[in-house]
């Protein structure tokens, strides 16, 4: 298990549960008045007004807190409109999918059918083989007949 340091402003109180460090963090940026990041060497928010949802939303960066996860295949995001764009790919996928199905039916029926049609022919060709054997038969022994 690693240690987890709280470097807001001049905090260095470290914790060993991720949950109590994100509530310990969350709470340094909640108490602050002006709605900026004090983590230490961070100029990712410098000079810039945010809200305060914002800025709880940047301290992910530093908590590594992913409270957005995906219910398909459980990948966890700081935001949530990086799962929604994840969801998308899923849809993509779904979208792909019944593509391919839809080909892999098409072309079972074009199979099915020239099955059937192959079949026909075999029938009609062993068809006409037996006409032609009566056939040649006929004639054979009107020719030995004709002999005699």
């Amino acid at each position: 298990m690693t240690k987890m340091e709280c470097r807001w402003g001049g905090c260095k109180e470290t914790l060993d549960e991720k949950k109590e460090f994100i509530e310990h963090v969350n709470k340094h940026a909640q108490e602050g008045e002006n709605k900026k990041c004090h983590w230490q060497s961070c100029t990712k928010l410098e000079g810039k007004k945010v809200s305060r949802c914002t800025l709880l939303a940047h301290i992910r960066i530093h908590t590594r807190e992913k409270p957005f996860r995906c219910k398909l295949c459980s990948k966890e995001y700081s935001r949530s409109d990086a799962l929604n764009k994840h969801m998308k790919s899923h849809e993509q996928i779904a979208a792909d999918e019944n593509i391919y199905i839809k080909k892999f039916s098409y072309l079972s029926l074009l199979e099915q059918e020239a099955e059937i049609r192959l079949k026909d022919k075999q029938q009609e060709y062993k068809r006409l083989m037996v006409e032609n054997d009566l056939l040649l038969n006929y004639l054979c022994k009107d020719i030995q007949r004709k002999r005699k």
